[in-house]
């Protein structure tokens, strides 16, 4: 069953399941589910899905610096994550949250 299109225009969209609150001063909490636009490329400011040296997969603030690119973190418990390159995932366009 793919996206409805009220939540993703033309229906094309991931969802993945955030793990951590890294987010949670946007209001993208552990447990929630993001709509994530597939797509390779990213502006400043974005908040993005990356995948960074280790391989590793983040959901963070995207900016591209003079050197380096910045993944900011939106939780002043978490530091900024500087990497020399990322591939870019696709770009959140939404939050769905689950009330128990």
């Amino acid at each position: 069953m793919g996206v409805p299109e009220l939540l993703a225009p033309g229906g094309v969209a991931d969802v993945l399941n955030v793990r951590g609150d890294s987010r949670i001063d946007v209001h993208i909490a552990d447990g929630d589910f993001v709509l994530i636009r597939p797509q390779a490329t990213a502006r400043n400011g974005d908040i993005v899905v990356a995948q960074v040296e280790d391989n590793g997969v983040t959901l963070k603030s995207f900016f591209k610096e003079q050197a380096r690119l910045l993944l900011q973190p939106a939780n002043a418990n978490y530091p900024p994550q500087f990497y020399d390159d990322v591939r870019i995932q696709g770009q959140h366009i939404g939050v769905i949250r689950r009330l128990d």
